[in-house]
């Protein structure tokens, strides 16, 4: 059975990559994290990671092009994106990949708890 507790993030961003796993944390989740798109592509390679938050790597790549890659290699991998997008920029870029959702980079905390809670949700149906 896969561990639906289970989440990893890939964001450059320290500080903002703690807030978040924090926000997971609280919520239940194990976290691992990713310092690179190629160490975030080992991990769902190797693991059943139900869900994954994207922010910014760091190098050349850019959230949507790891989206891309994160989609084509975990395809059952839900994903929430971190940026500061406005939501119509976001839905254009990540269409077609079923993303569960985006949420501010400046201000992650209610948002992300949001669609954690539309995770559980849909994660609690399928299990039923």
């Amino acid at each position: 059975m896969v561990d639906t507790k289970l989440a990893v993030i890939l964001e450059s961003d320290p500080e903002l990559r703690e807030n978040v796993a924090e926000v997971l944390k609280d919520r239940g989740f194990t976290i691992q994290q990713a310092g690179s798109r190629d160490e975030l592509l080992k991990v769902l390679r190797s693991l059943s990671v139900p869900l994954a938050v994207l922010g910014r790597e760091g190098s050349e790549d850019s959230t949507f092009k790891v989206l891309e890659l994160v989609v084509k290699t975990s395809p059952m991998t839900s994903v929430i994106l971190l940026t500061d997008l406005d939501e119509s920029e976001v839905h254009e870029a990540a269409e077609g990949y079923g993303i569960l959702g985006s949420v501010s980079r400046s201000s992650p905390h209610s948002a992300l708890t949001v669609l954690a809670d539309r995770f559980e949700a849909i994660m609690s149906a399928i299990n039923s």
